[in-house]
């Protein structure tokens, strides 16, 4: 394995999602995925998964799998009052005034009517619509904050940019600064995406079932859903070939808790430093051997 630029991210896009994996200032091998917003609400915002896919909540009938995201979350207060602040008051607050996000306005429709729709985008307050609009905000913040998993998840997201951060980009600057997050920040320089969808297949070959053995699962799996899966697994995994790392995500099959990454990065820094100390001294030490080497006298030998 070699290291290189952190700061140059290879991101793959692929027909189910765009993936990437970025190692963490704490050494963790994080794989991450740009969201579709279908279930999240969050389009084009960089999420972490596990790096492997498994059936949905055990479902082995459907043959169908998908990718596995981090189930536990242990975001700090700090970090989630500063979302909350954007994604949900001010969100709101927004909203309210202005009365023009067609998606906002489209739920009161399904939830209330068109009638009603039409006299809160007039300027009608209604109680129920409006505590509706505050629990959908609520809702969204709550759902990225989840999804997230851990402060350097969220760090290494609002690095990355776009989606939730391109909306809010007083809250990526505040997370960006925040104590809790700010020592997980990368600076990232760029992201090359390259297209690698799997092949075409008929409908037919898509929904056959043939025997699959993925990282977390095995079993009958429809083709299409085996071949992309094993071709996401298979991206990640060789996108860790150019880490060193002893924290892979798809392999230890576990998303580390925000003390874990605290303890982590703290360690990790100090390695650094210790190596630093280390290449420091030892060109020091090179130093001084060569002035010593250029004074040696040379016996009073005389070439001529």
């Amino acid at each position: 394995m070699y290291t290189f630029k952190d700061g140059d991210i290879h991101a793959y896009k692929t027909q189910a999602r765009t993936i990437t994996l970025i190692k963490g200032n704490s050494s963790v091998l994080y794989p991450f995925y740009t969201s579709s917003g279908l279930n999240s609400n969050s389009k084009e915002t960089w999420f972490p998964w596990m790096g492997y896919l498994s059936f949905p909540a055990g479902e082995f009938t459907k043959g169908e799998v998908y990718m596995v995201k981090p189930v536990n979350w242990t975001v700090s207060k700090e970090a989630v009052d500063i979302l909350h602040k954007y994604m949900v008051d001010k969100a709101f607050e927004y909203f309210i005034r202005e009365r023009s996000d067609n998606a906002i306005l489209k739920l009161i429709e399904e939830e209330f009517g068109f009638r009603d729709a039409i006299m809160f985008e007039n300027g009608a307050d209604d109680e129920e619509v409006i505590g509706f609009i505050k629990e959908h905000y609520q809702q969204v913040a709550d759902s990225f904050i989840r999804r997230m998993g851990n402060d350097e998840a969220l760090a290494i997201s609002c690095s990355l940019g776009g989606g939730e951060w391109a909306k809010y980009p007083e809250m990526r600057e505040e997370i960006m600064r925040a104590n809790s997050t700010a020592k997980f920040i990368k600076p990232i320089e760029s992201i090359t995406y390259t297209e690698n969808p799997i092949r075409e297949m008929s409908e037919k070959e898509q929904n056959e079932l043939i025997a699959f053995k993925g990282i977390a699962c095995e079993g009958k799996v429809k083709r299409s859903h085996a071949e992309m899966a094993t071709h996401m697994e298979g991206l990640i995994l060789q996108e860790s070939q150019r880490y060193v790392s002893s924290y892979f995500i798809q392999e230890k099959k576990d998303f580390p808790a925000t003390e874990q990454v605290n303890d982590l990065v703290q360690v990790t820094h100090a390695r650094e430093l210790r190596d630093k100390y280390v290449g420091c001294v030892s060109n020091l030490i090179q130093m001084e051997r060569r002035k010593e080497e250029a004074n040696q006298p040379n016996d009073g030998m005389n070439p001529h």
